[in-house]
């Protein structure tokens, strides 16, 4: 049975719901290298409605009694029946509120362990109290090579510079009070639970992902500095520098791929590396996603399943007997026997997608590093193999030192380039001792340059005429360009933080996968179609709660039910460019500090009523929803129609007026009803 904890109090004990400890739909994530999550709807009749805080509330879930997950809530939003839909974040989330300094260990190397310990203990400086992450074991023994430029995310550097690289997987284990990160090789062991056809195994899928399968790889490891040329494993691997994998080349042929290491230095390690690598590209062409029983949940003294251990699943009508590792599971807590588990080597922490734009991100900062090395490289040759040249002092004619110069020539006027130094500063010239002079350092800290080559770079202000990226290309819309005097920023692609985020081609968002083009703060930017016709909308966040139209048949809409979209029925207030409106209640503000000149209205509203005519009509324009028929009154000449009734505009019908002259007239004609009774009695 599974309960669900916030900060040790009881949220969820299906058994208790009708006490105040029910929550619905509760469903928990649980996958190999991420962290995971934890998803329910907390009703209103909750005891702990009102305490569920974003970040700071921890979620912990038990399976008869045990701790099988721990989280922080992340997102919590209610919806028109004030129910909060719960989203949280699992414990190795934590790490992502750390931050790692900038560091260089590509020189002398470190262990593996020692990494992991220096980073984890950057983070554990700056966690919150309840936070704590500890530096855990490891099973690797290899010396690696890792750094950053700059301050990085903790969670996503130990990713990328850990599993992504060398395979294995980013653990947490619970010890006592403390919880320990660690980096193993193999997440588990080998169950002795079986899943099998007819007894419980309910349902499998098979998912074969071809587009990214090698079965033939070359490695190759760090570069020579003086040869240039790379590691391989051509020493330790019969002459040959590839490996290839005899069932990835049965499966899908012969593929080839090579991956550089440039962290290794040793051809043993490579080949290790390198066949890890290939045998992982092998699995993780092939998942197999699979409904079954848990047997634990039934006897007691049968293995649970588990994230990362092996299990043997069995299916003879799929030609099945083979052991699977446990990549990810999904539980559905109130309904177990609908839980899901994945059994393959699912090992990447991101989508495909995201996966290609980290590695795009990535290579981008490896040119711009390798760009500035090879700059650097250049002008250190071009300095220390410059020969010949002449050092001239100058003085003036009291024997007072003026400048320094460094030519090419002996003499000034057939010199082309040359260097000026003096009290006031240095500057440099490829044009002749006359100049113009292309680069000046002055001793006020002015430094002037056609071409700045550099790292980081931290100033107090930037002034210019626009800043743009590496990758900039206009007619490619790539890259970013940002004029500094406009203010114009030329990007298709723009993110600050999770508030504002911008692309021109749109992504994907929310469970009907439709493109955004806009987020910011609550709101988004949709391009659809309604009604047949195209329409932008400005909405609520992953929702049709409450929007704004600036282009399509809807105007203004609120109060959503979450049913079908863009269906009046659904909406508790619609506008739309006909002119048509839904409102739940109409309410005219009537207080008397709100008006002025108050009398009572004047007799004769029954004749009014009576001299107005009521019609059948069918608007000319109207919603692709309805057939635009109505009963109401017409203005026009020829219409019978009380001027009282009619808006100030004469287009329009008073609503609150005509209502206000009815009940005058329903007044008027109870009078004349009470006066006839009067005088029937006195007959």
């Amino acid at each position: 049975m599974y309960r669900i904890y916030a900060d040790g109090k009881l949220l969820y004990a299906p058994e208790l719901a009708g006490d105040g400890y029910g929550v619905a739909q509760p469903e928990l994530t649980a996958e190999l290298n991420k962290a995971g999550s934890l998803s329910f709807n907390v009703p209103i009749t909750n005891v702990l409605y009102s305490e569920l805080q974003k970040l700071s509330t921890t979620i912990t879930v038990e399976q008869d009694g045990k701790q099988i997950w721990k989280g922080r809530i992340l997102n919590s939003d209610r919806d028109f029946y004030r129910n909060k839909a719960t989203y949280c974040e699992g414990e190795l989330a934590f790490l992502n509120d750390g931050i790692v300094a900038p560091y260089d260990y590509t020189t002398g190397g470190m262990s593996v362990g020692t990494y992991l310990e220096t980073l984890v203990n950057q983070y554990l400086e700056q966690c919150s109290e309840g936070r704590e992450i500890y530096p855990g074991k490891t099973s690797y023994t290899d010396t690696i090579y890792r750094g950053s430029e700059d301050y990085v995310n903790c969670l996503q550097e130990l990713s990328n510079k850990l599993p992504s690289l060398m395979g294995g997987y980013l653990l947490l284990r619970h010890e006592g009070e403390k919880t320990y990160l660690d980096f193993l090789l193999n997440p588990g062991v080998r169950s002795s639970q079986t899943i099998e056809f007819g007894q419980n195994l309910i349902d499998l899928s098979e998912y074969v992902n071809a587009s990214e399968v090698y079965t033939y790889l070359i490695p190759q490891g760090k570069k020579d500095e003086e040869t240039r040329k790379r590691v391989d494993i051509t020493s330790v691997n019969d002459g040959k520098n590839y490996i290839c994998s005899e069932v990835g080349k049965k499966l899908y042929g012969n593929i080839y791929r090579t991956l550089n290491w440039d962290d290794v230095t040793q051809p043993e390690n490579l080949l290790r590396k390198a066949r890890r690598t290939l045998d992982k590209a092998v699995e993780m062409a092939t998942t197999i996603t699979i409904k079954a029983v848990d047997l634990h949940l039934l006897h007691v003294d049968v293995q649970q399943i588990e994230l990362g251990n092996e299990y043997r699943v069995i299916s003879k009508p799929h030609d099945l007997d083979q052991y699977f590792l446990c990549s990810k599971i999904k539980l559905d807590l109130a309904n177990p026997q609908n839980s899901e588990y994945t059994f393959g080597c699912v090992t990447s922490s991101l989508t495909e997608n995201q996966v290609k734009t980290v590695t795009e991100m990535n290579d981008q900062i490896f040119k711009q590093s390798t760009r500035r090395q090879e700059a650097m490289k250049n002008l250190f040759e071009q300095i220390t193999g410059a020969k010949g040249g002449c050092r001239i002092d100058e003085y003036d004619e009291n024997g007072m030192w003026i400048r320094e110069l460094i030519m090419d020539s002996t003499d000034k006027a057939t010199a082309v380039n040359v260097m000026q130094r003096s009290t006031a500063g240095i500057m440099f010239s490829h044009n002749g001792y006359d100049g113009p002079y292309t680069s000046a350092w002055g001793i006020n800290g002015e430094f002037i340059a056609d071409n700045i080559t550099s790292g980081t770079m931290s100033a107090d202000r930037i002034r210019g005429g626009e800043l743009l990226s590496d990758n900039y290309d206009a007619s490619k819309k790539i890259g970013t360009r940002w004029d500094l005097n406009t203010g114009f920023v030329d990007c298709h692609d723009f993110s600050l933080d999770d508030y504002l985020k911008y692309n021109a081609e749109g992504f994907e968002t929310g469970a009907e996968k439709e493109k955004i083009y806009l987020l910011f703060g609550g709101w988004q930017v949709k391009k659809t179609t309604v009604e047949g016709e195209p329409a932008e909308y400005l909405e609520t966040i992953d929702t049709q709660e409450n929007g704004i139209g600036s282009c399509g048949p809807w105007v203004i809409w609120g109060g959503w039910n979450g049913k079908g979209a863009f269906n009046k029925a659904n909406y508790a207030f619609v506008v739309d460019k006909n002119g048509e409106c839904k409102v739940t209640n109409l309410i005219n503000s009537s207080r008397a500090e709100l008006k002025q000149d108050i009398r009572d209205y004047e007799d004769g509203a029954l004749e009014k009523i009576l001299s107005t005519k009521v019609y059948r009509y069918q608007l000319k324009q109207h919603g692709k929803d309805n057939d635009g028929k109505h009963i109401g009154f017409v203005i026009g000449d020829e219409y019978p129609l009380t001027e009282d009734a009619v808006d100030y505009s004469k287009s329009g019908i008073d609503l609150y007026a005509a209502v206000a002259i009815a009940y005058k007239a329903i007044q008027e004609l109870t009078e004349k009803v009470q006066s006839l009774e009067e005088d029937k009695k006195h007959e």
